[in-house]
């Protein structure tokens, strides 16, 4: 009877059943239920799931992590406190209202292992009695000498300077007194002396101007500036108050009468903070000094009173290297460039031809370039007359101001034209002039020539040719030193002898620049003529002739005395490229290297878009070598 009864008490219900599946629900959600998911008993009660019974832990000061700490502080918790841990930055931060804070934030803990490594760090050199001051480090960040809080100095070759044995400082004595003897001898002649502790000349200001450094072995920086003498290369001359120089010589610090400051291989603090500068725009290397024959023949004429302070453009004088391959030079090349856009004094965004750029190492009027132009609207050659531009960047053109622009016009009356200007450097003035072709094919050409010694102020218009039959196309001059002339290049035909048909290449001589000039000489080339420009390149002379009938092509010329010349078969425009016209080229010496700014316009064979536009193009390096 007893196993009955057991049996009927252990009999299940169907209530039981019912509920057993209701509670296999609830035990489902707590079991995998979100993080916001609650479960509510069958006698009334609610317990949160396994997910939200974890995040409440989390939110009420469990730590979370975070992959990164930007994922941690973007996070925003539902309680009001919380730490969580940064994985990146391994820092600890603990969610909290702090007084004066108007809800709570994210608070930074300082309890990182790379914080704690800090502390310890910065408490053992706290505590330690020759705490380092300053450290010397190498590239490497490797601390190769200390200044200690003791006043000794610590190298890690030698150690501290205190251990030192008596007989290595003896020496070191010894040899700072023999290098201070030489200026101790110059002391009457010094108006300050700079001394080291034991009271030894180290450095001396003289009466003349000059800096003696014990270090040079009291020869101070006197003898480097005979290094410098050439106008070219010292072209803040007349401007300085006082130069430094290092031991080859090169100019490290140039002040100015202006307030200029010119350091670091010819920058300007004035132009560094954006201010017009007169001072030296560049340092030359030892390349970009004037040949003897030219700087003694500039400094000759420096001491006429009238003798102007303008900077000479670089390619008008010879200077002491040469390009190393001559068919490296030939075989130069370019390709089309984009067009410049410029404005005239007749137009915007005009036509414009005759381009001759003259670069500086000192700027003029505050320009590192000057650009002559001839206005071109539409092939009208009234408005052919010569204009003067500033550029510090060969993209930016300004027409300068407070001259006249152009520089001069036609000649009212009979029919005539201006064209093909170029610049002139006369050594025995100093000043820069700008010259200019007038005339007309039926009654013949002349040139004529306006000087400055300012850049604002400008003589009137002289004539240095007379009126000739011969074309006298696109001539420009150079003085020549070793002959002690004029040399005057163009593209003419022979009128005089008819011994041949078109245009050539040719030169003439003269002892003034207002002539007499001889008759041309003719260079034959392999390509038809029509316009030129010739320019120094270090002693050697260059030159670029454009062929506007046949190939529409600029070609390069070479020749160590400027009379006989090697020419380039192939023009240097490649790919294609609009017929080109008159160009100018000058070279740029970086180190032991020179490039070529090209400057060239298109031309009339050219119509619409692309009639008579501007064009500039760098040429790669090519090596030079002193002479």
């Amino acid at each position: 009877m007893l196993g009955e009864k057991l049996m009927v008490d252990q009999i299940i219900t169907a209530q039981k059943l019912i509920d057993a599946d209701k509670d296999a629900d609830r035990l489902n959600t707590a079991v995998n239920g979100s993080k916001t998911d609650n479960v509510t008993t069958r006698s009334g009660s609610e317990y949160p799931s396994l997910a939200n019974a974890v995040y409440q832990i989390m939110q009420t000061g469990g730590f979370e992590p975070f992959s990164t700490e930007k994922e941690l502080l973007a996070s925003k918790p539902t309680l009001p406190k919380k730490a969580a841990k940064a994985m990146d930055t391994k820092k600890v931060w603990l969610w909290i209202q702090h007084a004066g804070e108007s809800s709570p934030s994210w608070h930074d803990t300082g309890l990182s292992e790379l914080d704690q490594a800090k502390q310890y760090v910065d408490l053992k050199l706290k505590n330690n009695a020759l705490e380092s001051l300053f450290d010397f480090n190498d590239s490497e960040q490797n601390t190769v000498a200390r200044i200690l809080s003791d006043g000794d100095i610590e190298t890690a070759k030698f150690g501290k300077l205190s251990n030192l044995p008596k007989s290595t400082l003896d020496q070191a004595k010894q040899y700072v007194d023999f290098k201070t003897k030489s200026l101790d001898e110059n002391s009457s002649q010094s108006l300050f002396d700079f001394r080291d502790k034991d009271e030894s000349i180290v450095a001396q200001l003289l009466e003349n101007g000059d800096l003696n450094l014990a270090a040079l072995d009291g020869k101070g920086v006197a003898q480097f500036i005979k290094l410098l003498l050439s106008v070219s290369a010292d072209s803040s001359e007349d401007s300085s108050i006082f130069k430094l120089h290092d031991v080859e010589g090169n100019l490290v610090f140039d002040f100015t009468n202006d307030g200029d400051v010119i350091f670091g291989g010819g920058r300007s603090l004035k132009a560094l903070a954006h201010k017009e500068s007169n001072s030296v725009i560049g340092i030359p290397s030892s390349y970009e000094l004037l040949t003897d024959d030219f700087n003694s023949l500039i400094s000759s004429y420096r001491n006429l009173s009238h003798i102007s302070d303008l900077p000479i453009p670089t390619g008008l004088c010879s200077q002491k290297f040469k390009i190393s391959n001559k068919a490296e030079f030939l075989s130069l090349k370019i390709s089309q460039a984009e067009r410049i856009k410029i404005d005239t004094p007749y137009y915007q965004d005009d036509h414009v031809v005759h381009p001759f750029l003259c670069n500086f190492y000192k700027t003029f009027r505050g320009f590192k370039h000057l650009l002559l132009l001839t206005p071109y609207r539409d092939t009208k050659d009234y408005y052919e007359n010569p204009c003067v531009y500033g550029s510090n960047d060969l993209v930016n053109f300004e027409l300068l101001s407070d001259m006249p622009q152009p520089l001069y016009e036609r000649y009212p009356g009979s029919y005539n034209y201006n064209s093909d200007n170029f610049g002139v450097y006369d050594h025995t003035t100093g000043e820069f002039c700008v010259c200019w072709r007038n005339g007309a094919t039926a009654s013949g050409f002349s040139l004529w020539m306006s000087r400055t010694s300012d850049g604002i102020n400008w003589t009137e218009r002289e004539a240095i040719t007379p009126i000739s039959s011969e074309l006298l196309l696109s001539p420009n001059i150079l003085f020549n030193p070793l002959l002690n002339k004029w040399v005057m290049y163009s593209i003419s035909n022979d009128v005089i002898h008819e011994s041949f048909d078109g245009n050539k290449f040719n030169y003439r001589l003269s002892d003034s620049l207002y002539g007499p000039w001889s008759e041309p000489v003719f260079i034959d080339a392999p390509f038809t003529s029509w316009h030129q420009e010739t320019r120094y390149c270090g002693n050697q002379f260059i030159t670029i002739i454009n062929d506007q009938r046949i190939t529409g092509q600029l070609f390069l010329g070479i020749s160590d005395d400027g009379f006989s010349w090697q020419f380039s078969e192939v023009g240097m425009l490649e790919g294609e490229h609009l017929n080109t016209y008159k160009a100018s080229i000058v070279p740029n010496v970086t180190e032991d290297s020179v490039h070529f700014d090209i400057f060239w316009t298109s031309s009339n064979v050219a119509t619409g878009d692309n009639l008579w536009q501007l064009f500039h193009a760098k040429t790669q390096l090519i090596q030079i070598e002193g002479v």
